[in-house]
């Protein structure tokens, strides 16, 4: 859910196995223990992310959905250390899983839903947002990819639709992390580009720029698989 001015919440949906009042309250109120401690198969396993609403706000509720009942919990801060207090149990049939809500000071809605827009656009998680203005508008530069992925598949490029937005992405585990664009960029990730395309024309013999056509604001997703 993307927040906006009349209802300024910031809120997450997720249906998987969800999790019982134990596992909610190790999750959310212990600092560095994590349920991923002992797999490499998944991104996380520093015990940090339940708790990054609390960067931004002093509480946000938590909502279960398991065995036919809705509980909800509010997660708050007392002498600076994560508490989650029960709320209400209630009946309910909604599918199982966990609602994250988050309130929105005034004048951050535009914040959340550029920061979703950024996350988006590089991300592979298939995910709905209420707000339909969300959504990835990076397209794959196919022409290009058809040659990059016989050498590297974990190398793809992008065509963004802002001619100036060329970015270098890592990507792992599905989330893409930005290493920095604009004047704060670490790297060039238009000259990344253009060095990927001379490498695979000589290559594979084709010096047509039409067919390996780089152009403003091709941006560099490398993917790195979880565990490597």
């Amino acid at each position: 859910k993307v927040p906006n001015e009349l209802e300024p919440t910031f809120a997450v949906r997720d249906y998987g196995v969800s999790m019982s009042d134990e596992d909610i309250k190790r999750t959310y109120t212990v600092f560095f223990k994590s349920s991923k401690n002992d797999s490499n198969d998944q991104i996380g396993g520093f015990g940090l992310g339940a708790k990054l609403p609390f960067a931004y706000t002093d509480q946000f509720t938590v909502t279960t959905f398991l065995n036919n009942q809705k509980t909800v919990y509010l997660a708050c801060k007392e002498n600076s250390l994560p508490v989650l207090k029960k709320v209400l149990t209630t009946p309910s049939n909604e599918p199982r899983g966990v609602l994250i809500e988050v309130p929105v000071k005034e004048g951050d809605q535009y914040t959340f839903v550029r920061a979703l827009s950024d996350f988006s656009k590089y991300s592979t998680f298939n995910m709905k947002y209420s707000d339909e203005s969300i959504r990835k508008n990076a397209m794959v530069n196919t022409d290009l990819q058809l040659f990059l992925d016989q050498f590297n598949p974990n190398i793809k490029l992008y065509n963004n639709s802002n001619r100036y937005d060329s970015e270098l992405i890592i990507r792992l585990g599905g989330v893409a992390y930005d290493l920095g664009n604009g004047r704060r960029q670490l790297f060039n990730s238009f000259d990344l580009a253009h060095r990927i395309e001379r490498k695979i024309s000589r290559k594979i013999g084709v010096h047509d720029w039409d067919v390996l056509s780089i152009e403003d604001g091709t941006s560099v997703v490398v993917d790195f698989p979880v565990g490597s």
